[in-house]
């Protein structure tokens, strides 16, 4: 098989993955056993960001990420927790779907270093200071 193809059939095995919503029950012991866990980093006095990586845009618009992010928007609300915004998805490239190719992967890292010096240095006024604790 080429390349090609056998990108195409991880993205095809993905997608049919990310089309199974998580049950309420599995949502809510996930966000629960997160939400204790920053609580308790924050605690301890370490700052904490959220931010999504980037996937093929067929799996960040998918029912199951869809779901995963409301569920943890409920339980860890931007407006008292630090989040990064989700990137642009629709000219990522990605082997697989789910994993970022060369280019990628580097024009992600480097809007996240300058994303999260912004916070450090208080440029982002998108977020409420309170949530940077």
């Amino acid at each position: 098989m080429a390349k090609k193809e056998v990108a195409a059939a991880a993205l095809d095995a993905a997608a049919r993955q990310f089309a199974e919503l998580p049950s309420p029950k599995e949502l809510n012991a996930m966000t629960c056993e997160l939400k204790a866990a920053v609580d308790d980093l924050q605690k301890a006095g370490i700052r904490t960001v959220f931010f999504e990586m980037p996937l093929h845009q067929r799996l960040f618009t998918s029912g199951r990420a869809n779901a995963i992010r409301a569920a943890l928007h409920e339980t860890l609300p931007p407006s008292e927790y630090t989040y990064i915004d989700s990137p642009d998805c629709s000219s990522v490239g990605v082997t697989d779907g789910i994993h970022l190719d060369g280019p990628s992967s580097h024009r992600f890292t480097a809007q996240l270093v300058k994303a999260l010096k912004n916070l450090r240095d208080g440029v982002d006024s998108s977020r409420p200071a309170k949530a940077l604790r």
